[in-house]
């Protein structure tokens, strides 16, 4: 019974979100160069104004160099031009988006159970299994889809359903619709598109405004140095915008477009504003207006505008009112619009405090100065950054604005979806504002109105009340039993998902576990091939040190040679001067001999001074026995011995 009733709580939740509309939008945070927004209703497209909702169908065109930043609340989404994204489908549960050129990284910060976050290209489908970033680049011209995984896991599916699970740290280029891969797998390299990501992610991960709101909150981000944050003993965390313009008030500067599948929404033209415009509610304190974003007990929902119409809201398309024709009020904490309002409340979404309708004496604001606004104004206070902020916000692009002819200063709030007919007057095809029931216009207040008695049709018995509440019950379930078997098939295919999520888990756990040992085996060959480099420029340097040594060794045997060649040398030229000599004085006594034969010495040769002497020329005076003949040359004297002692 219990489950049951969990069952037909689930479904009624489901049908009443369907009937308010996704409460999740995708939020442009930053838009560089030239980006076209196009739909079904505009498909010639125009420039992406700031603070613009991007609703499923939206198709966004990037021109080369451009660059855009989307946020999808749990998620953030950055892309480089040339690029053609499309929004296909975006709701609490499920985003679908199709990549048709140029780069894209998508960053989860968290990821649900039962969440689907799809990226379509023309190569392949690609869903995310966990939170991680991811990168994809598509090239339609090759044909090729190049997919990055930096942390997390993916699962790519060809088209006749062929899947691959793509694990972290790795990148694959895709070939042709089977999943065809050009090449392994290979580690990515960082370039300078994801050094702007990693900066813009460092931006996000330190904002000021993340300590006081869920990130799941789209646009917090933006409000980082044009505010200040107080605790509010009641209300909690209060933001103060920082003003110079003493007449600004909330829902006031900006524009109502039509946007499905919400209807009236509120564009404000403030850098900051999206999140105090679509989330929470505002009051006044000594500190002028503040905005509280209040407690969730779930993921934020996002409301087209939270305000109360003082009166009924016009009905009929865009192309018929150019604004709700009725003044509107900014909703306090625990207030929500009276029926006929855009946005009614959602479980989980409301600041503290109970939710109650306006009553007959009007809203929180509506009675004081200022509070009331009854058509739309633009140039506010310049939203000029105060002076001495320490928070480098994430920038914005300047506020788009349409001024109408003749209307200097008033904003021109342009409808999104103009009537789709023949000029002569044909159908209307332009969209009915959901706004519901169409009764007549709630009075203003002050005024009094005619009251008609109402039936008094509530059970009177406890026997009566539990009849009928056993009748509603069996209504539901007729009503409701189509949707249980759904619910159920979709619990199968939940526990399916969550076992095949198991099997790819233990997949990647091997994958890795192979991936280290891989690297394990690639870190030995490469300390064993140092160490054979090592010792071979070990061997080489002996070598080198012996044929040096070797080197050496021969030149000095070269100077020992050289050096024996010259004394060599030397002793034969000694040797030929010596006998030189000797032949010189032997040819010298061999002419001198003819001579003392030929002409014997005269008489006064013989008287000469010195003749008879020792060593003196002429002829010994005596010859005794043995002595040469007179006439016999005399040669070199004997050296005279020494003489005998004994």
């Amino acid at each position: 019974m219990q489950g049951l009733l969990l069952l037909l709580a689930t479904l009624w939740a489901l049908l009443a979100e369907a009937q308010e509309g996704p409460g999740r939008v995708a939020y442009p945070s930053l838009v560089e160069g030239s980006v076209l927004l196009s739909d079904a209703a505009q498909p010639d497209g125009r420039h992406l104004p700031p603070n613009q909702p991007l609703a499923p169908g939206s198709r966004l065109q990037l021109s080369p160099g451009a660059r855009l930043e989307l946020s999808q609340g749990s998620s953030s989404w950055r892309a480089e031009g040339p690029a053609q994204i499309e929004l296909s489908a975006l709701d609490d549960l499920s985003s679908q988006t199709q990549l048709r050129r140029g780069r894209l990284d998508v960053r989860v910060r968290r990821f649900e159970a039962g969440e689907r976050l799809e990226i379509d290209t023309p190569n392949l489908a690609v869903l995310v299994q966990q939170a991680g970033a991811y990168r994809f680049d598509v090239d339609p011209d090759s044909g090729q889809t190049r997919v990055t995984v930096t942390l997390g896991s993916l699962v790519a599916y060809g088209e006749q359903g062929q899947a691959l699970t793509l694990p972290a740290g790795l990148q694959w280029t895709f070939q042709g619709r089977q999943l065809g891969q050009t090449g392994r797998p290979v580690v990515p390299r960082i370039d300078a598109f994801d050094q702007w990501t990693q900066g813009r992610q460092q931006l996000e991960d330190q904002s000021l405004s993340a300590r006081y709101v869920p990130r799941d909150l789209i646009g917090y981000q933006q409000l980082d140095g044009w505010g200040e944050w107080h605790n509010d003993p009641s209300l909690g965390p209060v933001w103060y915008p920082q003003l110079n313009n003493p007449d600004w008030a909330p829902y006031r500067y900006g524009q109502w477009q039509w946007i499905e599948p919400w209807g009236w929404t509120w564009v404000d033209e403030a850098p900051w504003g999206f999140a105090p415009f679509h989330y929470g509610r505002w009051v006044v304190s000594s500190r002028g207006w503040g905005w509280v974003p209040g407690r969730y007990e779930r993921r934020p929902s996002y409301s087209p505008a939270l305000v109360g119409f003082i009166g009924q809201p016009q009905r009929g398309g865009p192309g018929h009112h150019r604004q709700p024709g009725v003044p509107w009020v900014p909703l306090a904490p625990g207030e929500h619009g009276r029926p006929g309002t855009p946005v009614g409340p959602r479980p989980g979404s409301t600041p503290p405090g109970r939710d109650r309708p306006g009553t007959d004496s009007g809203y929180a604001h509506q009675n004081r100065p200022g509070g009331m606004t009854q058509q739309p104004q633009s140039g506010g206070p310049g939203w000029q950054r105060p002076s001495g902020s320490v928070n480098d916000p994430i920038p914005m692009p300047k506020p788009f604005i349409q001024v109408q002819p003749g209307q200097a200063g008033q904003a021109s709030p342009s409808p999104t979806r103009p009537s789709v007919g023949s000029e002569g007057g044909g159908p209307s095809l332009a969209p009915q504002p959901a706004l519901s029931p169409p009764a007549q216009p709630w009075p203003r207040p002050n005024t009094s109105g005619q009251v008609t008695a109402v039936p008094n049709t509530a059970p009177r018995t406890e026997q009566e009340r539990q009849e009928r509440a056993q009748a509603q019950q069996r209504e539901q379930l007729q009503r409701l039993q189509p949707n249980a078997v759904l619910l159920e098939r979709q619990r199968q295919e939940q526990q399916q998902w969550q076992q095949h999520q198991w099997q790819l888990q233990q997949q990647q756990q091997l994958l890795q576990q192979q991936q280290q040992q891989q690297q394990q085996q690639q870190q030995w060959q490469w300390q064993r091939q140092q160490q054979a480099e090592q010792e071979r420029q070990r061997q080489e340097a002996q070598q080198r040190e012996q044929w040096q040594r070797e080197q050496a060794q021969r030149e000095q045997q070269l100077q020992v040679q050289q050096q024996l060649q010259r004394q060599q040398q030397e002793r034969a030229q000694f040797e030929r001067q010596q006998q030189e000599r000797l032949q010189q004085e032997r040819q010298h006594q061999a002419q001198q001999a003819p001579q003392l034969i030929t002409q014997p010495p005269t008489f006064q040769q013989l008287r000469a001074p010195g003749a008879g002497r020792e060593g003196g020329p002429g002829l010994r005076p005596q010859q005794g026995p043995g002595s040469a003949p007179v006439g016999t040359p005399v040669g070199p004297r004997p050296t005279p011995s020494a003489p005998n002692t004994q």
